[in-house]
């Protein structure tokens, strides 16, 4: 894998007639002691802040960080159950997230990732989710 890579990651929040979200950002790819790091920016959707995103690729986990106007760690492994505070500008949410399932395929040219989870909000269940990232070479998606 290059260095220079693009992020492509899909969720959707099952149950509802709402399109997947899609969001294509740049950004860079490094492999150190056995685990996959993916650093990317996001900006806002009112083209405001940008949120430093880190996506770690262990064997059996993935952890996703968000550093910005919004903060938390994600933590996805295999028919467990993680808690995180998720900061927002608005206040804090305390999120409990329970993993149904975590594919990983890593292949030399990309890694393609699928979660399912539940999530809870504040104790409360709130909906099932799925997510696909596929992180490329930027030079091959630019084509």
């Amino acid at each position: 894998m290059t260095k220079e890579v693009l992020v492509t990651i899909e969720g959707i929040q099952l149950g509802t007639d709402d399109d997947a979200v899609k969001n294509v950002s740049e950004g860079t790819y490094h492999y150190r002691n056995g685990k996959h790091y993916i650093h990317f920016d996001e900006v806002a959707a009112d083209g405001g802040a940008i949120t430093k995103n880190t996506i770690k690729i262990s064997s059996n986990q993935i952890d996703i960080t968000k550093k910005g106007s919004y903060n938390t760690q994600m933590t996805f492994c295999i028919n467990e159950d993680s808690a995180t505070d998720y900061r927002t500008p608005f206040g804090n949410l305390f999120l409990g997230i329970h993993t149904t399932m975590l594919q990983v395929e890593v292949k030399v040219e990309e890694i393609k990732i699928r979660i399912h989870y539940s999530l809870e909000i504040n104790d409360a269940y709130v909906s099932d989710n799925k997510i696909r990232v596929l992180i490329e070479p930027k030079k091959k998606a630019g084509k």
